[in-house]
């Protein structure tokens, strides 16, 4: 970086709001909503961000995703760290051109390292385009932080072509509590593949995500569960998820114990229930 221009001249138009500098974020999936909350990150002053995704940019990513021409061919954490050090190049970028694996295996004995980096992220973003990956790398992550002690906040996003759904879990999280928002890929609302995201819902889905990260380094008050429609510019925080109702001491933190019973209550009211779709992309 020149002499001229320094990270507070990049993020003078922040300065009082927030400081992110100290906040190390991981990202797993650098898709859609993955690739527009690194690049909003770093706007706002991240300075450090590890990225994993083994895919590699195609054409038909440019137009949801936050890549171009010259990104093709390339992995997608490779290209996106190009990208972010050219807007800071003194931001720490830990590019991890891998997949996880299912099945509890995670990450590869020689990605080790790179399993170290996203397990030292404060908070960590789930951006995957399957639901079993995610429920396999909150499984590790939550054996991780249990047999480290480690507390990271865990912010899982889901994405069609027009719904955005953003789940918060911090505070001694456990995984039962991540397990009652959990449904099966089978489940999901299926779309067609042109139709799998877009970008404008990509980029609300960013400012949402970032907008939490800012409120949880600032000790702020956050939200727990997001649901955001462009069909009828609609936004709530309760959903029902249409999803079987755990034993109450099956988790018991009761985290997500709580909502449930309210769920229960409203599914009750049928004429005042709102439901929403269970699809998400993240890529």
């Amino acid at each position: 970086m020149s002499n001229a221009v320094s990270v507070q001249d990049i993020t003078s138009r922040n300065t009082g709001l927030f400081n992110l500098a100290r906040t190390k974020i991981g990202i797993i999936g650098a898709g859609a909503i993955g690739s527009f909350v690194a690049e909003s990150l770093v706007r706002c002053g991240c300075m450090n961000i590890t990225i994993a995704d083994g895919d590699s940019v195609g054409v038909e990513n440019i137009g949801v995703q936050n890549y171009n021409i010259d990104d093709l061919g390339k992995t997608k954490p490779i290209a996106l760290k190009d990208k972010l050090i050219r807007m800071n190049p003194t931001l720490i970028v830990n590019a991890c051109p891998f997949n996880w694996q299912a099945k509890h295996r995670g990450l590869r004995s020689d990605h080790r390292t790179a399993l170290i980096q996203l397990y030292n992220s404060d908070i960590l973003l789930l951006a995957v385009d399957s639901m079993q990956t995610r429920h396999d790398i909150v499984s590790d992550l939550y054996k991780e932080k249990r047999d480290y002690n480690k507390e990271i906040c865990l912010i899982d996003s889901r994405m069609g072509a027009e719904v955005f759904q953003l789940y918060l879990f911090k505070n001694g999280w456990k995984f039962g509590d991540y397990a009652v928002t959990w449904y099966k890929d089978e489940d999901s609302d299926a779309e067609p593949c042109n139709a799998r995201s877009t970008s404008y819902c990509a980029n609300m889905a960013a400012a949402f995500i970032v907008n939490q990260i800012k409120k949880i380094a600032q000790d702020e008050v956050t939200e727990n569960e997001i649901t955001f429609s462009f069909n009828g510019m609609l936004l709530s925080k309760t959903v029902n998820h249409n999803i079987k109702i755990p034993k109450s001491d099956v988790y018991p933190n009761g985290y997500y114990k709580g909502k449930a019973e309210e769920g229960i209550a409203r599914a009750s009211k049928e004429e005042n229930k709102e439901e929403f779709p269970s699809f998400f992309i993240g890529d």
